[in-house]
């Protein structure tokens, strides 16, 4: 009986010092502050926002948006290694070091303890919130996408805060009909960040508003006066006239759009275009009938102001004839 008794207390020794092993080797991995933060970045890797907010802990109640705290927006760094320093005043720093375009870089978590699980395993948590506000200002636009994420601002070139997981990439894009940008790429690995994106005219708005430019003219074009109302070009004359004149529109101003003030107004830089002129006039002079056949230069710009999301209405900029 007293050798079972013995063997039954070793094996009870053998127990408590293997549990004690297994306690401190978990306390100093799966459950140490590097990693938690292992833990974070894992759910990240498979775009788990639910476990990664969880995680990260409860957002704090700001103005800042959340649209991009969701599954689909998490484009996450490629951590190298984590590495947890020494753990002063109750707070342990991690250090998570990844690549970005060939370069090093590190950016630093700070964790505390928040208890012990059974009173044996440590728990952890970030001391600030590895969330991180990110404020996009988008120019001559209020649509845009983040990652893919479909947005819409209250305002064009106005800057709006959003969440973001953090380490991790945004990018940036927008295309339409009528403006297209080029994308903007962040890295996302502090507290805060901006980025801008700067939609501009695409080939198609400039098409759609030469082809009303065109129009325009060829209305002018159309009135059978030497002045044509609201029209850059005109030829006075002292003679009388005594046939209805004849104009044509040689070439169009070449347009080019350029984004100004209020938003939502774009301008085309004035530019020189050619009409002619073919009516017939008689001299007050002698009474000689000839025939004006000449080219009429004239230089207009225009302002373009958005009427919904495709229409456009165009307004004419010229120094008065005469």
């Amino acid at each position: 009986m007293r050798g079972i008794a013995i063997r039954a207390g070793i094996a009870a020794i053998v127990a408590i010092a293997a549990f004690g092993i297994l306690v401190a080797v978990l306390n100093a991995t799966v459950l140490s502050a590097s990693g938690y933060v292992e833990s974070y970045l894992a759910a990240l890797q498979r775009q788990d926002a639910a476990t990664a907010l969880e995680l990260a802990g409860e957002p704090p109640a700001t103005s800042r948006r959340t649209d991009l705290l969701v599954d689909a927006a998490i484009v996450p760094v490629n951590a190298t290694e984590v590495t947890a320093g020494e753990e002063v005043n109750g707070v342990t720093p991690v250090d998570v070091a990844f690549e970005v375009d060939g370069r090093s870089a590190i950016t630093t978590f700070s964790l505390q303890r928040t208890g012990a699980l059974f009173g044996i395993f440590s728990t952890w948590g970030f001391v600030e919130s590895p969330l991180s506000t990110v404020e996009i200002t988008v120019m001559h636009t209020t649509e845009f996408t983040a990652n893919g994420i479909a947005l819409r601002t209250p305002e064009q070139d106005r800057p709006v805060r959003y969440l973001v997981f953090s380490p991790g990439f945004l990018t940036l894009e927008h295309e339409s009909s009528l403006l297209v940008a080029a994308p903007e790429t962040v890295l996302v690995d502090s507290a805060s960040t901006r980025a801008q994106l700067n939609a501009e005219a695409s080939e198609s708005f400039v098409a759609q508003v030469q082809t009303e430019v065109d129009a325009y003219l060829a209305q002018c074009a159309s009135q059978q006066v030497l002045m044509p109302s609201g029209c850059p070009f005109g030829q006075p004359m002292a003679d009388r006239i005594v046939s209805p004149p004849a104009w044509s529109i040689v070439s169009s101003p070449v347009i080019a759009l350029d984004p100004t003030s209020p938003p939502g107004v774009w301008t085309t830089p004035t530019a020189p275009g050619v009409a002619r002129l073919v009516v017939d006039v008689k001299s007050i002079y002698d009474g000689d009938v000839d025939t004006f056949d000449e080219p009429v230069t004239f230089s207009v710009g225009f302002t373009v102001t958005f009427v919904g999301a495709r229409e456009i209405e165009l307004t004419p900029r010229f120094a008065s004839q005469g």
